[in-house]
């Protein structure tokens, strides 16, 4: 048994953690000072794109005495190369890593960790894994993730538009800058969370603008293994970096630059597995604030949602309903052009990315005519996209109950989110029961 679990060193006196240590060492869990440290390098990047960074880890690691090694895991890119709409796979395979992420550091007895990895779903799983062993992490992005966003553009394009010809190819791509490299890539999931992490000091600053193997990360990486050591003999658990004050910090720091809600959305993962309740009244204050986070609410969404605009975002949508349990029918509807106008409502989408759809109508030509409704995640966008709506549908309260033909109004000016349909109607139809199970994805 692991005796690190469910357990937060941080709070302990450094007397109880001379203690703990001798425990440690009595079951092998840690070596003692004058001992060797085993230190695991987990390479969660494409190919063997991070082999010159992981050696050059291994190499700063023993420059303190410690032993490292390296080992692979699935990022979550290649899902995304497969199908944009492989976003609905994000909680599973964040579980998936954290689960591989415990099983490297118990079977192997792991002193501390370094993640290397350029996709914020892959790193905060494994994050995870390291959180719930109370193990010492950090992790090194490897710069920015182009080929993920720029191929999942793509590929919404060829799907949604059925796009052959350069130009429209060459549109596509355009419309995707701010996503591949752009000085602006911060409104970027993935970019957010990077620089969330070299914030709280999970990772060394200025990373997520490396040039991969460039002499800059390498030397990074370096320093990185000489760190993880440090940070090993200590007990420094990441426990201790995720707290509501931590996030507060994020918020007003990252957000006010364009940051995406979306990559918060995975550190907000990470502070639930370290036993950090954030409620939906964090967000609100901060909409209320300003910060480039407008809060909408009215008849179809009583507590509200959340709107972050870029420059051509529209002010304000009003159209006919169209309500879906699932991502795969929303982009259905809308590629095969049953959807032109109007509002696209997800429910039952609570936690989960729903970008995909946000690209398709992108894809479409339709960021004007066609806005979205959400109680799930979804990153800065041209379309007007209302997100994490509460309370969810789950809790069958008005956004539960809007249906397919109401109509709904959507204005950012006078922060409103109204529908058609009179308030002791909505309440009918709540009685009625019309909670819908949500779909349950696996990898």
């Amino acid at each position: 048994m692991h005796i690190l679990r469910d357990m937060n060193y941080n709070t302990l006196s450094p007397s109880a953690k001379t203690c703990k240590k001798a425990q440690m060492f009595s079951t092998g869990q840690m070596m003692t000072d004058s001992e060797v440290f085993h230190i695991g390098i987990i390479n969660a990047t494409e190919g063997n794109n991070g082999d010159h960074v992981t050696k050059n880890i291994m190499a700063g690691t023993r420059s303190k005495g410690a032993a490292s090694t390296m080992f692979s895991t699935p990022r979550f890119g290649f899902l995304n190369q497969t199908s944009p709409l492989s976003m609905k796979f994000t909680d599973s395979f964040r579980n998936l890593s954290a689960a591989n992420a415990d099983a490297i550091i118990q079977s192997n007895k792991l002193s501390g960790v370094v993640i290397v990895s350029d996709c914020p779903i892959t790193a905060s799983g494994l994050l995870i894994g390291c959180i719930r062993t109370n193990t010492p992490a950090m992790v090194l992005s490897l710069g920015v993730n182009q080929n993920l966003c720029v191929s999942a553009f793509q590929e919404v394009g060829r799907i949604a538009t059925g796009a052959s010809t350069q130009e429209a190819q060459d549109t596509i791509i355009k419309r995707s800058a701010s996503y591949s490299g752009h000085p602006d890539f911060l409104s970027a999931c993935s970019t957010t969370f990077f620089r969330a992490l070299e914030i709280i000091g999970l990772s060394p600053k200025g990373s997520s603008n490396f040039i991969m193997n460039g002499g800059e990360i390498l030397q990074t990486s370096y320093d990185i293994g000489a760190k993880i050591v440090k940070m090993s003999k200590e007990l420094d658990s990441p426990r201790r970096y995720f707290t509501k004050d931590s996030l507060a910090n994020l918020g007003k720091t990252l957000i006010p630059q364009g940051a995406s809600v979306g990559g918060l959305h995975n550190i907000v993962k990470l502070m639930n597995a370290c036993d950090v309740k954030v409620s939906h009244t964090y967000w609100t204050d901060f909409a209320k604030d300003g910060n480039n986070l407008i809060l909408v609410k009215g008849g179809a969404c009583e507590d509200g949602g959340f709107v972050q605009p870029l420059e051509d975002t529209p002010i304000s949508i009003s159209g006919r309903a169209w309500v879906y349990q699932n991502i795969e029918d929303a982009d259905q509807a809308i590629s095969n052009g049953t959807v032109t106008e109007g509002v696209i409502v997800l429910q039952n989408c609570a936690g989960m990315y729903v970008s995909c759809i946000k690209w398709i109508i992108e894809g479409m030509g339709l960021s004007d005519k066609i806005a979205i409704v959400t109680d799930g995640m979804c990153g800065p966008s041209n379309v007007l996209c209302v997100t994490m709506c509460r309370p969810t549908a789950m809790e069958n309260e008005a956004f539960a109950n809007i249906q397919t033909g109401d109509v709904l109004e959507i204005d950012l000016a006078k922060g409103r989110l109204n529908t058609s349909i009179p308030s002791k109607d909505m309440k009918i139809r709540a009685k009625r029961g019309t909670i819908k199970k949500p779909t349950e994805y696996f990898v």
